[in-house]
């Protein structure tokens, strides 16, 4: 183990087949999906829960992914009923002797985690599976997902220099992100700006361009579970990406930090160009 992530297997083929999963990443995304079910309200969860499993399922029609159907179905049950349980080291061992056998890293996108999430979806429409083990099982496959991808590629140090601001989803108040834009550019930065935009616009903005820092801006307590809804959502579309936020005062950084699973707080744009600078430097 080196730097507490823990390599499954030898690197087999492309890079992509490579598997390299950090359980301290797991662990840590598993304990702040949790924290977002015990806070938010119903309806709030549900939203999440709802965008959670699209997500996921949404890899099962990714061309780019090699088709599984070498996945025994006894063995995709027992994932499925792994996911629901309260410990998570059964999971992680299952995965891990999967993987040994010669599982892909897209075998465990497609094979179990996009085909889990499918699973999910239509238990969580039938009924069959109270919305506490939903809400359980969905966080599982979302820690699976961001400690499967936890390492950040290297990026060139233009494109570390680069960032897309954005207002959270609701918000009508874009004048600070629009001036804390204007800071990163007249400081040399490459911005890439939206204000106003619903959940989805983001989200294809983000798909589309690939930013390597993303920055979004909220200045009510009510945007808190929009917040968290799109950054879960970006982290499964864009799992690279450095996220940080801009919050109202009356939100603190902790509670902001374990809530919406960002890398960074903005409190101000000049503190804010000043940590983003010192990021760039290290790559």
């Amino acid at each position: 183990m080196t730097g507490g992530r823990l390599r499954l297997a030898e690197r087999r083929g492309m890079a992509d087949d490579e598997l390299t999963f950090d359980p301290e990443t797991y662990k840590k995304a598993v304990s702040l999906y949790k924290t977002k079910s015990d806070r938010l309200a119903h309806t709030a969860i549900r939203a999440l829960v709802d965008e959670t499993l699209l997500r996921l399922s949404e890899r099962a029609r990714d061309t780019r992914l090699a088709r599984s159907s070498d996945i025994r179905p006894e063995l995709l049950d027992q994932f499925c009923v792994l996911i629901t349980q309260d410990e998570p080291d059964a999971l992680l061992a299952f995965i891990g002797g999967q993987r040994r056998a010669g599982l892909t890293r897209s075998g465990v996108y497609q094979g179990y985690i996009a085909a889990a999430a499918q699973w999910l979806g239509r238990q969580w429409q039938e009924d069959t599976l109270s919305s506490l083990q939903v809400a359980k099982a969905s966080g599982h496959l979302y820690a699976l997902m961001r400690a499967l991808r936890a390492e950040r590629p290297v990026h060139p140090v233009s494109a570390r220099r680069s960032a897309f601001f954005a207002t959270v989803p609701g918000e009508d108040h874009a004048v600070g992100v629009t001036l804390a834009a204007e800071i990163f550019r007249e400081a040399g930065w490459s911005i890439d700006l939206l204000t106003g935009a619903g959940h989805q616009a983001i989200l294809d903005r983000i798909t589309r361009t690939r930013p390597y820092l993303i920055g979004l801006s909220l200045s009510s307590d009510r945007s808190l579970a929009a917040l968290v809804r799109l950054v879960v959502s970006i982290r499964l579309v864009s799992p690279q990406a450095v996220i940080g936020a801009a919050p109202p005062l009356t939100l603190e950084d902790r509670s902001l930090m374990e809530m919406a699973d960002i890398d960074l707080v903005f409190r101000d744009a000049r503190t804010a160009l000043s940590d983003l600078e010192a990021l760039a430097a290290q790559g």
